[in-house]
């Protein structure tokens, strides 16, 4: 989970330092920054957060078939969807 929240994380950065290039005088450096940072995020996330048994990417998995909420749910998934891992009684 730790993963999922670092990545989260970099998005809200990367989101701040975008608004705050665009409302002052579009700073063309924050904006950059910005993006930057959102998109290692995205790809820190699509790297790191995976099954611990199969080593499927959960987060690119859910990326790649995004419908609304996929974030919400793969914080909530219990199961691997690829081995049928599960954390329960470890």
């Amino acid at each position: 989970m730790w993963k999922l929240h670092m990545g989260t994380a970099a998005y809200a950065v990367g989101f701040v330092l975008m608004v705050w290039g665009a409302t002052h005088g579009m700073d063309y450096q924050f904006i950059a920054a910005g993006v930057v940072t959102g998109a290692l995020g995205t790809a820190f996330c699509s790297i790191a957060v995976r099954c611990p048994k199969c080593g499927a990417r959960w987060y690119w998995t859910a990326l790649r078939h995004a419908q609304p909420g996929f974030a919400r749910r793969l914080g909530q998934q219990s199961q691997c969807a690829s081995c049928g891992y599960t954390t329960e009684g470890q």
